[in-house]
C-alpha cells in the first residue's frame, strides 16, 4: 500500500486574525463492542481541513460535529520504533507511543475528531511547521478537550489516578469551605495579615489530615503508585506547558482510566502541602531508611510537576489568559529542567503564551517559531525580545541578565545571553515578584536617556549604561571545588563557612569571649593590618554582621513572611538576615566547627528557636554558595561572585538591574561574567549622589 502524501502546505493564512486552517484526524470507530486491548487490525483514519476561526471555544454538548475537535498532548517516543496507521487508505508511519495512544482513544461507535501534531503538521515542511507552531496555543485553546496521554496502564497507575481523584475531590471541597486557594497561600494578598494567614494554614492542615485519615491514607503504600505515575515522561516535556496552560478542559488518560486535571492538581497539591508541613515540623529525621517514597515525592514536588501545576493555576487566573514574556521564561525555564529533542523548542514552546510580544514588530525583533535559525540565534533573539518587552515599563528590565550559570554549553553565545540548555543557579536577585535589592536605586535606563533603539548596535552586542565602582582583589575557593574534596553536604557547608571566614580574615580560634574576638577585629581595622590595605568600608562594630550576611546574600531561603522567632534573631526585615555576632561566635568561631544541629536540621535541646534559625541559615548558605566563590574587593568589600570570576574583574552596576555584575574587559568590549552580591553595594550606595561617573559598557 502506498504512503500518505500531504496534498497542500498549510503555510498561509493570517495567524493574528485567526483566518488560518488546520488539519484534523478523524479516528474511525473500532466496531469492537468488547473494546478489548490489544487489537491487531491497523488503525484507520481520515484527514480533513478545518478553519480554526470557525471552532467554538466552549462546548455544552458531548456530540461531535464538523467544527469540534479534541487535541492530544503526549510524548512522541523514539522514532526508531514506528507502526503504520491508515490515513485515507494510505500508510502513515507514527511512533509506537502515538499508535498506542490512538488505539486506546478509539471509540467503539462514531468518529473521534482529534488534532495530533505529529500527523496534522507536515514535519518535513519547515515553512508549514513554522506557521503551524505559531498557532499551537490557539489550537489547544480552541479544542473541546485536551487529552493528556500518560501511556498504557503499568505500576498500579489506575490505583494512583483513583487515589488522586479521591484526594482531589476532598481537597477542592475543603478549599471551597475555607474560601482560600493554593495561589493565595503561595502569594499572600495584602488583605491577609500574617496572623490570619497562619490561622488559615493551621485550619487547612487539620482539615487535610482529617481527609487523609478518612480515606485510610498510609504514606509509603499510597505514595508508591503516585510517584510512579508522576515520574512518567509526559511531565518533563517542554511543549506540555503551553498545551496544558491554555486548555479549557484538560483530562489525564492512563490506560483505560481518566480523571479531570483539576482533580489531579488538587490531589497533588494536598499531598504537597502535607509534605511541606511535615518538613517544617521535622516529623522525620533526614537520615536512614523508612521514608523512601516520602522523599521521592518531595523531590518530584520540587521539580517539573509542581512547575506545571503552579503555572497553569497562575495562567488561568489572568483575565487575558496571557502573561508577560519575561515572567513565562523565568517561571518555566528556570524551575525544573523540561525536556525537548530540539533545544529551540525550550523557547518556541512558550512564546504563544506571552501577551507582550508584538506580532507586527520588525523581523529582526519579532520572536516567532523559526526553525531556520540556529539555537544560539534563537536564544539571543529571546534575550533581546525580553529586554525590549519591558524596557520602558519596568525598573528591573535587565533581570534576564541576573541568572547565573556555572558554564555554557553553546560556545557561540554572546556572554549576555543565557544558555537555556543548562540549568541555572539560584538567582541572587530573588523572586520575580519580590525584589530584594535596589543596587541601581530603580533608575530605569529611559530615565538616563538610554533608548532601546541604541542598546543593540549589532545582534551580538548589548550596550548598557552603568557605574564601575570596584574590582576583585582576592578570591576564595569555589563551592564546587570544595564539594569535590568533601564527601558529605555537611562537610561542604562547614568548609564553605570556614573558607569565607578565612578569606575575610576571621580565623576560627579558641577565643575566650565574644568581647575578645570583637576587640581584635577593631584593632585590625584601626591599624590597617588586613591584606587589602587600610581602607575598610564597614564600621568595626558591623564586621562580622557584614560577613554573616554576605555568606547568605543577606536574605532567607524563601520570600515568604518569616516565622515569629525571626523577629528576635533578625533585625526586623522579613527578607534580610539579622545580627549574628553571638550566634556565630558560639557556633563556629569560638570552637572552630559548625555544630551537628546546624547541618542536620535537628533542634538544639531547649533552644527550638535558635535551632530552627541555624537550620535556616545553613540552608541559605548552601543555596547562596552554589556556583560562586567569596571575594574581597580592592576597596575592602565582601562579596559572592560567579565561580568563573578572576582577580581584576570589574564590579559594575547597570541601570535597569537590581544587583551588581562582574565584567571582564577584552579590548573595546566587556564580557559579562554574571550577577553578584557585594555587601554595601546592594541598596543604591554606589549610585546615590552619583559618587561614580556613568559609563557605557558594550557587552559581547
Amino acid at each position: 500500500m502506498a504512503d500518505y502524501t500531504y496534498l497542500q502546505s498549510l503555510d498561509g493564512g493570517d495567524i493574528v486574525s485567526g483566518k488560518a486552517k488546520i488539519r484534523v484526524l478523524h479516528l474511525l470507530p473500532s466496531g469492537d463492542t468488547a473494546h478489548s486491548l490489544p487489537r491487531t487490525s491497523t488503525l484507520s483514519c481520515k484527514m480533513h481541513l478545518m478553519d480554526l476561526d470557525t471552532t467554538s471555544q466552549y462546548y455544552s454538548t458531548s456530540r461531535y460535529s464538523e467544527d469540534t475537535y479534541e487535541a492530544l498532548s503526549y510524548t512522541w517516543g523514539t522514532a526508531a520504533q514506528t507502526r503504520n496507521i491508515l490515513i485515507n487508505n494510505y500508510n502513515f508511519p507514527v511512533t509506537e507511543n502515538l499508535e498506542t495512544a490512538l488505539r486506546h482513544l478509539q471509540l467503539q461507535e462514531g468518529d473521534r475528531i482529534i488534532w495530533v501534531d505529529a500527523v496534522c503538521i507536515n514535519q518535513k515542511d519547515n515553512s508549514e511547521k513554522n506557521h503551524q507552531v505559531q498557532m499551537m496555543a490557539k489550537i489547544y485553546e480552541r479544542a473541546k478537550k485536551v487529552i493528556i496521554w500518560l501511556g498504557p496502564e503499568a505500576q498500579e497507575s489506575a490505583l494512583a489516578l483513583q487515589r488522586l481523584d479521591l484526594l482531589g475531590l476532598k481537597c477542592l471541597r475543603i478549599l471551597t469551605q475555607r474560601q482560600i486557594s493554593f495561589h493565595e497561600l503561595r502569594d499572600p494578598q495584602p488583605r491577609h495579615d500574617l496572623q490570619t494567614l497562619s490561622q488559615k494554614v493551621h485550619d487547612l492542615t487539620v482539615d487535610f489530615e482529617s481527609a487523609l485519615q478518612s480515606v485510610g491514607y498510609e504514606e509509603e503504600s499510597w505514595l508508591k503508585p503516585i510517584n510512579h505515575l508522576l515520574s512518567r515522561p509526559w511531565f518533563e516535556r517542554a511543549w506540555i506547558v503551553q498545551e496544558l496552560a491554555v486548555a479549557q478542559r484538560p483530562e489525564l488518560f492512563c490506560g483505560q482510566q481518566s480523571i479531570p486535571w483539576s482533580h489531579f492538581a488538587a490531589g497533588f497539591m494536598l499531598l504537597a502541602f502535607r509534605t511541606e508541613q511535615a518538613v517544617q515540623r521535622r516529623e522525620w529525621e533526614f537520615q536512614g531508611t523508612g521514608h523512601e517514597q516520602f522523599f521521592r515525592f518531595a523531590k518530584l514536588y520540587g521539580g517539573c510537576v509542581h512547575t506545571l501545576v503552579r503555572f497553569r493555576d497562575e495562567f488561568q487566573a489572568t483575565s487575558s489568559r496571557r502573561l508577560a514574556f519575561k515572567y513565562i521564561v523565568e517561571s518555566i525555564t528556570t524551575r525544573g529542567h523540561l525536556l525537548c529533542k530540539d533545544p529551540r523548542d525550550r523557547i518556541f514552546s512558550i512564546v504563544g503564551l506571552a501577551k507582550d510580544l508584538d506580532p507586527w514588530a520588525p523581523r529582526r525583533q519579532r520572536l516567532v517559531p523559526d526553525y531556520t535559525l540556529s539555537t544560539a540565534d534563537v536564544f539571543a533573539k529571546t534575550t533581546r525580545a525580553i529586554i525590549h518587552s519591558c524596557w520602558n515599563n519596568s525598573a528591573d528590565c535587565l533581570r534576564i541578565l541576573t541568572f547565573n550559570q556555572t558554564e555554557k554549553g553553546l560556545a557561540d553565545l554572546p556572554s549576555w545571553v543565557p544558555d537555556w540548555t543548562i540549568p541555572f543557579c539560584e538567582n541572587i536577585a530573588g523572586d520575580f515578584n519580590t525584589p530584594i535589592y535596589y543596587a541601581d536605586m530603580m533608575i530605569s535606563p529611559p530615565k538616563i536617556s538610554l533608548s532601546v533603539q541604541h542598546i543593540f548596535p549589532t545582534d551580538e552586542i548589548l550596550k548598557l549604561a552603568g557605574v564601575h565602582f570596584d574590582a576583585i582583589f582576592e578570591l576564595g575557593q569555589s563551592y564546587e571545588e570544595m564539594a569535590g574534596q568533601h564527601p558529605g553536604l555537611s562537610d561542604v557547608v562547614h568548609e564553605w563557612i570556614v573558607n569565607c571566614a578565612c578569606l575575610f580574615q576571621f580565623k576560627p580560634g579558641n577565643y575566650r569571649s565574644l568581647k575578645e574576638m570583637k576587640g581584635l577585629e577593631k584593632r585590625c581595622v584601626r591599624r590597617g593590618s588586613f591584606p587589602y590595605g587600610p581602607t575598610y568600608p564597614y564600621d568595626p562594630d558591623e564586621l562580622r554582621k557584614a560577613m554573616a550576611k554576605t555568606m547568605i546574600c543577606d536574605h532567607r531561603v524563601d520570600q515568604l513572611a518569616p516565622p515569629g522567632y525571626y523577629g528576635v534573631e533578625c533585625d526586623g526585615d522579613s527578607n534580610r538576615a539579622g545580627p549574628l555576632e553571638t550566634l556565630m561566635f558560639n557556633c563556629w568561631f569560638g570552637k572552630g566547627q559548625v555544630p551537628e544541629s546546624f547541618l542536620r536540621g535537628v533542634d538544639l535541646p531547649r533552644e527550638t528557636r535558635r535551632g530552627r534559625f541555624l537550620k535556616s541559615y545553613a540552608e541559605r548558605a548552601h543555596l547562596s554558595a552554589v556556583g560562586k566563590r567569596p571575594i574581597i574587593s580592592t576597596k575592602g568589600y565582601f562579596g559572592l561572585v560567579p565561580s568563573t570570576a578572576l582577580p581584576g574583574d570589574k564590579l559594575v552596576i547597570f541601570f535597569g538591574a537590581s544587583i551588581p555584575f562582574v565584567v571582564r574587559k577584552h579590548g573595546d568590549y566587556h564580557e559579562l561574567i554574571g550577577g553578584c552580591y557585594v555587601h554595601g553595594a546592594m541598596d543604591g550606595e554606589m549610585v546615590n549622589g552619583r559618587p561614580y561617573p556613568i559609563d557605557a559598557f558594550e557587552l559581547k
